[in-house]
């Protein structure tokens, strides 16, 4: 997880908070290609491109941000991220549709500054909180820009493998209608920094398409909405008085709480194979 807050060193010695705000990507759609994101291999040529792009390596001992944050002006900034970190915002896609490439690309880290051109329309983004996701004209850019400077070579695939379809019980739902629909949507889980879950899960402002979604990233596991629920919500499940044997236990007992369950299916997942990719030279 990359949280999107101020890097520090370590971990919190009680609880690792699963913040799953910080991410926001498109809702991930296991089942079809997700338009704009998923598709054929490219060319950067193919591709709008940002005007001005800066990529160095990152300092660890330097402080800063983690993530990747858009600004007024359609400018992208992000801190401490891997190859694959990239891979995802560039793409909207999740930890477990990559596969592939060398083993660096796990393992170190990169700051990038880029500032879309004069004539493109993400020149005129204002979004309302840095932490919203890319469009797909700055996630383009983006996949140019590590297309050139990181000599990214991919193909897509599509693989069967497990999916968990989010469905009702046949219980009460405990979901109360979002307080504030302008907040950008937020949803948690609790773990212990063993791993052990205490199975406690916090939304505001969430609709069942962004709960799977993230839902996806904690499991590893693609989540397809399947509840038929529409609107957003606010909902609290405060930790059970035992914990769970580990996060999955923790997140369906979580959704038990709220009225919701996860079935086991087989579906089809798109995966991104990276083919290639050496690391940038200098600017």
């Amino acid at each position: 997880m990359i949280p999107a807050t101020n890097r520090s060193v370590g971990l919190p010695s009680a609880v690792l908070s699963v913040a799953l705000l910080c991410f926001p990507l498109s809702p991930l759609n296991a089942l079809n290609s997700n338009a704009g994101a998923i598709g054929a291999s490219t060319t950067a040529t193919q591709l709008p491109e940002f005007e001005v792009a800066t990529v160095r390596p990152s300092d660890p001992n330097k402080g800063g941000m983690v993530g990747l944050y858009t600004y007024p002006g359609g400018r992208i900034q992000a801190g401490y991220c891997t190859l694959r970190t990239l891979l995802e915002y560039a793409f909207s896609i999740q930890p477990f549709q990559i596969e592939g490439g060398p083993h660096w690309i796990n393992e170190e880290h990169f700051e990038i500054t880029a500032i879309p051109p004069d004539s493109s329309a993400a020149r005129r983004l204002m979004p309302a909180s840095i932490k919203e996701p890319p469009n797909k004209e700055q996630r383009q850019m983006l996949q140019a820009l590590l297309i050139d400077r990181f000599g990214l070579k991919y193909h897509f695939e599509t693989k069967e493998g497990k999916v968990y379809w989010m469905v009702r019980k046949d219980k009460e739902l405990r979901l109360t209608g979002a307080k504030d629909k302008t907040q950008l949507p937020f949803v948690n889980v609790n773990v212990y920094h063993d791993g052990v879950g205490n199975g406690e899960m916090v939304g505001q402002n969430t609709s069942m398409d962004f709960m799977a979604e993230r839902l996806s990233r904690i499991l590893g596991v693609p989540v397809i909405d399947k509840t038929g629920i529409a609107g957003t919500f606010d909902f609290h499940v405060p930790a059970p008085e035992s914990a769970n044997a580990d996060i999955t236990n923790a997140t369906l007992e979580g959704l038990g709480q709220l009225g919701l369950k996860l079935r086991t299916m087989k579906g089809q997942v798109q995966v991104l194979i990276v083919d290639g990719a050496s690391k940038p030279g200098p600017n």
